[in-house]
């Protein structure tokens, strides 16, 4: 498809570009003639996406342009902690939040969502357990049907550690202390975002997380010519590693994002 080319065709002797410019609706777009022979303003060009300029050449050989793709990697259990006392219950719409995190002239390609399922006993499961462990799984199979999400789930893993605890005085015997920690889900997101970079799938890849385990994976999808940008927010629960926060490319804090999605505020258009 030449997209209206008799305009390209008289004009192929010159150096044009063409930059993309958003108009009301989502698949409309204009491009900019520019050269010495060009006439001045946009003409319409229906079907053409992109954010960057592109010479004639590009358009006419490759054809249609996508825009960047944009794929975010959301860490569950960082972000319920990270909104709380910022966005309420009944304003939380996860399909929103990821649309949020997407940069301008960008579309949402894709959002992974990485959680784990709570601690249920193999042998004797409670009721208790059993209960936790129903509802979690329906959640996640929930997030899992919304548009272009994908959900990978890691598990809950029970330890237990003896022995006397300090400060705590004169001690007749050790004190057995019971501790619930997640497992595979920075392996999974790590993963994940290697993946990602490396294949190609996507142009810019935003993380929602804030543990230091994911530098190596940040470093090797800078390495694969992807734009790492972190989301982060300043909270007692929810500290971004400094290792983190210095290796990725670009740096945005939730603040704006939760009060938007509180206040009722629409999201920006792309």
């Amino acid at each position: 498809m030449f997209l209206r080319c008799s305009y390209i065709v008289s004009n192929t002797l010159s150096v044009l570009q063409y930059t993309a410019l958003e108009s009301q609706s989502p698949h409309q777009f204009y491009y900019t003639p520019r050269g010495r022979n060009d006439r001045r303003g946009t003409r319409p060009c229906r079907y053409f996406l992109g954010s960057v300029r592109y010479s004639w050449v590009d358009v006419m050989v490759g054809g249609l342009v996508d825009r960047p793709r944009s794929v975010s990697l959301i860490d569950g259990g960082w972000l319920d902690k990270a909104r709380e006392g910022f966005v309420s219950d009944a304003k939380w719409d996860l399909q929103s939040f990821a649309d949020r995190l997407v940069p301008k002239y960008h579309w949402r390609f894709r959002t992974y969502y990485f959680d784990a399922l709570p601690f249920k006993d193999r042998n004797k499961p409670t009721t208790n357990q059993q209960m936790q462990y129903r509802k979690k799984e329906d959640d996640l199979k929930s997030i899992d049907r919304l548009e272009r999400f994908t959900v990978r789930c890691g598990y809950c893993k029970k330890t237990s550690v003896t022995g006397f605890i300090k400060n705590a005085g004169y001690q007749t015997a050790p004190t057995e202390i019971l501790t619930v920690e997640q497992k595979m889900v920075d392996v999974l997101l790590a993963t994940e975002m290697t993946r990602i970079a490396w294949s190609k799938e996507a142009q810019h890849i935003g993380l929602v997380a804030g543990d230091g385990d994911y530098v190596a994976a940040v470093e090797a999808a800078k390495g694969a010519g992807a734009i790492v940008r972190l989301f982060h927010i300043k909270t007692i629960a929810t500290s971004v590693a400094p290792d983190l926060f210095d290796m990725v490319d670009e740096r945005v804090d939730l603040t704006s994002i939760f009060q938007d999605m509180e206040s009722g505020k629409p999201i920006p258009s792309k």
